[in-house]
Order: structure tokens, then C-alpha cells, then sequence
């Protein structure tokens, strides 16, 4: 199942990916719909190569043990792959030519867990409306984060402007 979301954030592209490179930090941020995020292994850049597992919930009653790794990186996108309850990619990046927003998240999978994947074909458009609740409640939490970091440089701007010297 291919989903792709559109955000529109008060926020330049790379200040959205700065904070998605903090993968260790989803949980904190994203809450609700992130609970648990555990790094398995760090890659050679603390970012590509890097493993975690995650627990996931939308919705519905069911929460999603999954494993991710960051497989590319650069400063346009970041793409993960992922395998548990559901297998594929996922990418966050810069919206092409003629896309709406300034960040898309593209998450291609399938699911794999043997009671959903047996559902799905009469389950869909809840599973659609599942992801759907989750991105919203992330892009809500990320634009909150933005603004968080925005604050605190300020903070720490105005606080080294006033230091004796």
C-alpha cells in the first residue's frame, strides 16, 4: 500500500529534516503515535546504517512492532526501510516540481502481520484513514518542535547578547 502525505509547515525543508535526522528523538515529539523508539545500532555517520525498533499506533486498536534503517541521507530526503508488522520504505523529503507542501512523506509497505494482512483487502480505507490520523498528529508535533528549537536559539541568542563581558 503506497501512501503519500503532504505537509505544509511554517518551516524552510531542511529545519523539518534536521529534526527527523534525531531519530532517538521521535517519541519525545511525535508522542501520541510514536510510543517507543529503541536504536539497535548507530551508523558510520550516526544517521545511514542506523537501526531501531519501533512501536507504532493510529487509531485503531492495534499498535505496529516494526524495525527501521536508515538506508539514504542527504539533505534533501531521508529514506528508511522497514520490516516487522509491516515491510517496505518510507521517505521523508523535499517536494517535487508540482507537488503541494514543503515536506512529503512517501511510505510504501505492505503489511505483514497475519491478522491485518488477512483483513486488508476489505480493510483498506481504514488502514488509509489510520495513517492519515497518525501523519496528522506528526506534522502538528513537528511544526510544535519547529517552533520549540526557533524559540530556544532565540532564547540562546538573546542570552549571549546581554552576557557581561
Amino acid at each position: 500500500m503506497r501512501l503519500i502525505t503532504y505537509w505544509t509547515l511554517d518551516a524552510q525543508p531542511e529545519e523539518a529534516l534536521e529534526i527527523l535526522y534525531d531519530y532517538e528523538k521521535f517519541s519525545g515529539w511525535w508522542g501520541d503515535t510514536f510510543l517507543n523508539i529503541g536504536v539497535l545500532q548507530h551508523g558510520p555517520d550516526d544517521l545511514l546504517g542506523t537501526r531501531g525498533t519501533v512501536h507504532s499506533i493510529g487509531f485503531l486498536p492495534y499498535t505496529f512492532r516494526w524495525v527501521a534503517e536508515v538506508i539514504a541521507a542527504d539533505q534533501d530526503h531521508v529514506r528508511l526501510s522497514a520490516h516487522g508488522d509491516f515491510c517496505g520504505t518510507g521517505e521523508f523529503r523535499r517536494p517535487r516540481a508540482g507537488e503541494p507542501g514543503n515536506l512529503v512523506f512517501d511510505w510504501d509497505v505492505l503489511i505483514e502481520e497475519w491478522l491485518l494482512k488477512a483483513m486488508c483487502p476489505w480493510m483498506r480505507p481504514l488502514y488509509r484513514m489510520n495513517h492519515a490520523y497518525a501523519l496528522s498528529v506528526g506534522v502538528k508535533r513537528l511544526q510544535r518542535e519547529i517552533d520549540l528549537r526557533r524559540n530556544r536559539r532565540g532564547a540562546d541568542l538573546d542570552t549571549l547578547a546581554w552576557q557581561p563581558r
